[in-house]
This record gives structure tokens, sequence and C-alpha cells, in this order.
């Protein structure tokens, strides 16, 4: 059975998306003064939110992806500002789109709310240990701004086989 795949764009979060950043350096006032919900989306434990089996994260998009099957792979897509390189930067494994998206409480975000539209299998995802090279999977740009893009599943299995090559050759 062929599964979804999608990479979606991540705004840069130099603490690993595992706590709250606001980017002092983003073109829009909102991203200045709130952290981006995708910024906890590798912490994961948020206390009254992750489950011992699921965790829940986040990506904006301007229209809920209709060509996504539950059950799929995300790839997380960001540019990195330090670097500026593009890099996939985790993976989140058995999703389901939650469409309207679910809120929780959560200290920090405006009106100290977390929205999530994705929740996925906590023992299929990862923030992988060392960024992938984005250009390796798409020669322009792998997402847009806000946004998703489609791919085949020998995408996200190359993403994680490369991840793991990588991890190998440093040891």
């Amino acid at each position: 059975m062929k599964r979804s795949v999608m990479a979606v764009n991540i705004s840069w979060n130099p603490h690993h998306w595992q706590k709250p950043y606001t980017d002092p350096r983003a073109g829009h006032s909102y991203a200045r003064k709130y952290p981006g919900h995708e910024s906890v989306n590798f912490h994961f434990n948020k206390p009254g939110i992750d489950t011992e089996t699921h965790v829940y994260g986040f990506s904006q998009w301007q229209h809920c992806p209709k060509n996504f099957s539950n059950g799929g792979y995300v790839l997380f897509y960001t540019k990195n500002l330090d670097t500026n390189e593009s890099q996939i930067v985790g993976v989140y494994g058995d999703v389901e789109i939650l469409n309207p998206h679910q809120q929780f409480h959560y200290d920090r975000f405006q009106n100290n709310t977390l929205q999530c539209n994705m929740k996925a299998a906590k023992a299929l995802s990862l923030l992988l240990p060392l960024p992938v090279d984005a250009r390796r999977y798409s020669s322009g740009r792998m997402v847009g701004q806000i946004g998703f893009t489609y791919y085949d599943e020998s995408t996200a299995q190359k993403v994680v086989s490369d991840a793991r090559l990588i991890l190998c050759c440093l040891k």
C-alpha cells in the first residue's frame, strides 16, 4: 500500500522546534510578537497535549491538503536563517490531518492557545539528529512559503535513509 507524503514549510527555529520561538527578523509583526505554532512540533511531551502514543503539530497552509490520505508521512522543510540552507529537519509518520484545527492551552502563544492541525504516531516521528540538505530532493524550493507539496513515498524513504547514512559517517 502506497502512503501519502507531503513536505510542509515551517519557520526557522534555532531551538530545534522544541520550545516557543519568536523571530525578531520576521517580515510581519505577528511573527515578531508571537511564536509560530510549529515552533514546538518536535517537543514530543507537550503537557496536556501529546500522549504516550501521539504527538500533535502544526504547519501553516492556506487550504487543507485534499490529496493526502491519513496514515501518510509529513517531511518538515525549513530555510536555516543562520546558514541560508534549505533543510529537511524532521518527519512525522502515520499522520492524521486535523480539520478543523484543534486548540490546546499552551503559554506564550497568542491567547495562550496552540493550534494543531496534525496528529502523528510518536514512534514514527522524529527530529533528524542532523538536518538533510533539501536540494537532494528538489531542484528548486521544496515547498512554497506557506503550504505543502506532495511527494511520492520513495522521497520519504530516501530522506530517512540519507539521515541514517550521515549519522553512520559521523561515528
